[in-house]
């Protein structure tokens, strides 16, 4: 739910032979609450057992069923085998020019069919959407520029949901997206989806912003834990026999280390 908040088009991908499985029926509903057209691509026809037309009805179905609203349900489609790597909008037609096409058909379809990012005026605002932790750069909290833009060495803070100032800093990096690789920028702007370091207290559902900056974009709280597990040094006759993490200590560091870039987390020390 938090990464359908950074997009603005989505492919239902599902493959020819094995029809929508429950997991496609729950995230599609989330994105059809989102406002999201999604495109649908039907993959795997090269298959033997592939029954694409009636795959294509079921999709059908499955969005009527979530409530599609009508142009939800006008949605473009798409055949192909992403292991011989081609896209077409038709079953029908010659295989070596279906293979020559390529991938192209479906870039196209995107640039038609997904609208422009919306964008806001004003100073520099992203909302925190995925946390990571990074050996060299500290944590790295990704999200989409709702607006104004951001360099390294800018000045800012973060804000939790409510407004609440949690710290102030400087963004030391700024990594966009290029291709597969995450390479760093010297300046980003609204509608990119980039990850800033150089805030150690920022998490997911923080509005990281310019200084001028008073109101926080609304965001879904964290849900809490739901387990709780006490971890103690080994007292038993075979402690220290195996694993080289046996001290409070380093037991400590390591949780706390993954806590770092794990938001389902919560590491409370015990008062002994």
């Amino acid at each position: 739910e938090r990464i359908l908040n950074m997009v603005d088009g989505a492919l239902v991908l599902v493959d020819a032979a094995e029809g929508p499985l429950p997991q496609t029926k729950f995230v599609v509903s989330k994105a059809l609450r989102m406002g999201l057209r999604p495109i649908v691509v039907i993959n795997k026809v090269d298959r033997a057992d592939a029954r694409a037309n009636e795959v294509l009805n079921e999709v059908f179905d499955l969005f009527a069923a979530l409530d599609a609203t009508d142009e939800q349900l006008d949605f473009p489609i798409l055949y192909g085998s992403a292991k011989q790597g081609w896209m077409s909008t038709s079953l029908e037609g010659d295989m070596d020019a279906k293979l020559e096409q390529g991938m192209t058909p479906l870039f196209d379809l995107v640039l038609k069919h997904v609208p422009q990012a919306k964008v806001e005026d004003g100073p520099f605002r992203m909302l925190g959407t995925i946390m990571e932790a990074n050996p060299y750069l500290g944590r790295l909290i990704t999200g989409r520029i709702t607006s104004g833009t951001v360099k390294p060495n800018q000045a800012a803070k973060v804000l939790d949901r409510d407004g609440k100032l949690i710290e102030t800093g400087r963004i030391t990096k700024v990594l966009a997206f290029r291709g597969l690789e995450r390479q760093p920028v010297e300046e980003a702007e609204a509608g990119d989806i980039v990850a800033l370091a150089g805030l150690p207290e920022a998490s997911v559902a923080h509005t990281i912003c310019a200084p001028e900056v008073t109101e926080a974009i609304p965001a879904q709280p964290i849900d809490p834990p739901t387990l709780a597990m006490t971890f103690l040094v080994n007292d038993s006759p075979l402690a220290g026999t195996e694993g080289d993490k046996v001290t409070s200590r380093m037991i400590r560091d390591r949780l706390l280390r993954e806590a770092e870039g794990n938001v389902a987390l919560r590491v409370v020390e015990a008062a002994d």
